[in-house]
């Protein structure tokens, strides 16, 4: 629906008692409405533009998460190795006194 045209029936207020109705009436209620869908338009980007925004801190987070594990993941084998590899160490050194 264009903002130049109103149905009757669309009209959220009560209609004068007249059997005239008034243009600028009429032209008031036109103005009103269309101040009204401007509104819902910029109301409904204003939330979809905070929707996308959302997803968007969702999905970086879900990716920030996935990268902390994985430098964990890192960070526990780095020193498993290098346990494994003081160990290994000490116990040659360890055999080596014994022989």
């Amino acid at each position: 629906m264009s903002f130049n045209s109103l149905p009757l029936t669309e009209i959220n207020h009560k209609l004068p008692a007249r059997n005239i109705i008034e243009s600028q009436w009429i032209t008031l209620q036109l103005t009103l409405f269309a101040q009204e869908q401007q509104a819902n338009s910029v109301s409904h980007a204003i939330v979809n533009a905070a929707y996308r925004k959302a997803e968007k801190i969702i999905r970086d987070a879900y990716r920030s998460q996935r990268q902390q594990k994985m430098e964990q993941q890192q960070e526990i084998e780095r020193l498993r190795k290098h346990t494994l590899e003081e160990l290994e160490a000490e116990w040659l050194e360890r055999m080596s006194n014994i022989y």
